[in-house]
């Protein structure tokens, strides 16, 4: 530990031998370790009023901090809610396009039908020609 008013290594209360000494020697030399007592503790009231200030600012910092977390979460919930919309489009589209494959099957089976009618209809119409032909020989003959 070292002496309150010089810094010495401190021997008697705090105090090193010396200035242990002039607080019991006499007024003045009581009056000049009190003077330097009393320098030290304006240093330590100067060093205190710098240490208030850094901890208002390191205060305002944090409560800077708590603004832009608050800020923060609430664009993340603003994103979040963003996506699962994105999501759901997603998924209704997802489901559009399943319908469309289904109704294209569905055509697709259709067209087929309506190929082979036409195909069995365009038989027939030859069929029905190559008699009518026919007929119209056997007329001119």
């Amino acid at each position: 530990m070292k002496c309150f008013a010089c810094e010495l290594p401190a021997a008697y209360d705090g105090f090193c031998e010396g200035c242990y000494g002039d607080l019991f020697a006499g007024s003045d030399d009581a009056m000049s370790v009190a003077n330097k007592l009393t320098a030290i503790i304006n240093e330590q009231n100067v060093e205190l009023v710098a240490y208030e200030r850094i901890v208002i600012e390191l205060n305002a910092a944090l409560a800077a901090q708590h603004d832009l977390i608050a800020k923060l979460k609430n664009e993340l919930a603003e994103a979040t809610h963003l996506l699962e919309q994105a999501h759901d489009r997603i998924n209704l589209l997802e489901e559009a396009h399943n319908d469309s494959v289904e109704r294209n099957a569905a055509l697709a089976g259709t067209l087929a039908v309506r190929d082979q009618r036409i195909a069995e209809l365009e038989a027939q119409l030859a069929a029905a020609l190559a008699t009518i032909e026919a007929a119209m020989k056997e007329v001119k003959q």
